[in-house]
């Protein structure tokens, strides 16, 4: 068994199948063949005694007939021996067998004259086999070359005080069921053969729907990787395979988000070594480079009006673009840090706190009370500084700003909604817009999302927006309950 399971191994599922089909309908017919040969040979045997038996007893029938008829009462020994010969003689004829009586001292007394079979004997072993039968009847079957059998039969009768042995022979021929039996395991022999051809259709086609699912499977993971793309298959049954095909599309829809969270996080984590190298090499020189144009604002009182007044411009200038230099260089250095963010906050004040320095006519709040968090307060208020600066930036020319900010808690969430009435986004842009460096505006970082979803995230917090173009956007931010978290 172990050795055709190593047979097996070297093909692949549907050639198993296959295999395992052609042995099955072997094995079957190589069993039913040899059962089919003994039952005939049973069924023959069986015939030919109960031949013997219905010709053994016609013959004894007619001559108890012959011995007990009362003609032959008071006839002498030879008068019943002519007697015997003659119904002997006729039912030889009539049921075609040689007939012989014998005494058990072994002598001879009659033997019939109208039939060719072979002459029989009565051996000494028939005699001691025929004293212990308790039916006072044997048959014995000798098979002969040219496919038939020597029956003869040995049986008892008595008259008087004579015990006399009737002997039957006769040849039987075995042709008939011979052919029949070859004529059965030809249809046979045909049929299985007929089986075979079906069943290497019907293992071809199981086969298919078996294997068809796996190649499939199998293709598709061949192409995990960078350019892996998500093609579900179709589930056609409702058995093991389609079981699979289940797993192997809930599988595939993990390993696609996991794949995207790791290309999402090497781009943030890429992003984050390049944002610290600028911040670093970019903020060094501004501070001198500040300091040395204000103590140039400082000596222009010695140069005349004209000159002054233009230097003067110029290093105002020169000054601004420094302190634009130091907030990009912030915003830098804020996406690449590891802030503290695990503090216990009351959500709702702090989000009264951060608006202040809004015009309250263009903000509408409904803030849920008693919501605590763990965050960090300066986290928090750079949030809904980019998202409500982003609202006033999304704004079309002459609209009136219309900001709406609720917070509400669903069992451990607590919610933080920011809506506005701005022109909105497209879905592209929103697949895109919490990724490093996408921004809309000429002199954004692209970096504001960003940190948000950065710092949302280390909480195990989240942010989502809903948009359509010209239709405003959504901002929905979610923390854990404080109380439901572990510290």
């Amino acid at each position: 068994m172990i050795w055709f399971r190593g047979f097996l191994r070297n093909f692949s599922f549907q050639k198993k199948i296959f295999i395992l089909n052609i042995l099955l309908i072997l094995g079957s017919s190589l069993t039913v063949i040899p059962i089919t040969i003994l039952q005939y040979r049973s069924q023959s045997k069986k015939y030919r005694e109960q031949r013997a038996q219905r010709k053994a007893r016609s013959v004894r029938v007619a001559v108890n007939y012959a011995l007990y008829n009362g003609s032959t009462e008071g006839a002498s020994f030879d008068q019943l021996i002519d007697s015997l010969q003659h119904i002997v003689n006729r039912q030889a004829d009539i049921e075609n067998v040689k007939i012989s009586v014998f005494g058990l001292d072994r002598s001879h007394f009659i033997t019939s004259k109208s039939n060719d079979s072979e002459d029989v004997f009565f051996s000494e072993e028939m005699i001691r086999r025929l004293k212990i039968s308790t039916e006072n009847y044997l048959l014995n079957q000798k098979e002969l070359p040219n496919n038939s059998f020597q029956m003869t039969v040995y049986q008892t009768v008595f008259y008087r005080d004579l015990e006399l042995v009737l002997v039957i022979g006769y040849s039987q021929s075995n042709t008939f069921y011979a052919s029949e039996l070859a004529n059965f395991i030809w249809k046979l022999t045909v049929s299985y053969t007929f089986m075979l051809l079906v069943s290497f259709g019907v293992a071809y086609f199981f086969s298919r729907q078996i294997t068809t699912p796996l190649i499939a499977i199998k293709r598709q993971l061949s192409k995990v990787g960078s350019n892996y793309e998500k093609i579900s298959l179709k589930r056609k049954s409702k058995d093991e395979i389609g079981m699979l095909i289940d797993s192997y599309n809930e599988m595939q829809s993990a390993l696609k988000k996991s794949m995207e969270a790791l290309a999402l996080h090497e781009r943030s984590k890429a992003w984050k070594e390049m944002a610290k190298q600028i911040a670093h090499e970019v903020k060094n020189p501004l501070t001198p480079m500040r300091l040395s144009v204000q103590s140039l604002q400082r000596k222009l009182k010695d140069l005349p009006p004209s000159d002054r007044d233009l230097i003067d411009a110029f290093c105002t200038g020169m000054i601004s673009q420094i302190d634009s230099l130091v907030s990009v260089s912030d915003a830098f250095s804020d996406f690449s840090s590891e802030m503290n963010l695990k503090k216990p906050l009351d959500l709702s004040p702090e989000v009264s706190r951060a608006i202040k320095v809004f015009d309250p006519e263009m903000i509408d709040l409904s803030l849920e009370q008693d919501i605590q968090i763990l965050f960090s307060r300066s986290a928090l208020t750079q949030i809904l500084m980019n998202l409500i600066k982003n609202s006033l930036q999304a704004m079309p020319k002459g609209g009136v700003p219309n900001i709406k900010i609720a917070t509400f808690r669903k069992g451990s969430k607590a919610f933080l909604r920011v809506s506005d009435n701005g022109k909105g986004m497209d879905s592209e842009m929103q697949n895109s817009i919490f990724e490093p460096n996408f921004t809309t505006k000429s002199a954004g970082t692209g970096l504001g999302l960003a940190i948000v979803k950065e710092a949302l995230t280390m909480v195990g917090g989240t942010i989502s927006v809903c948009s359509e173009p010209n239709g405003g956007a959504d901002f929905l931010i979610t923390f854990k309950i404080h109380n439901d978290l572990t510290t």
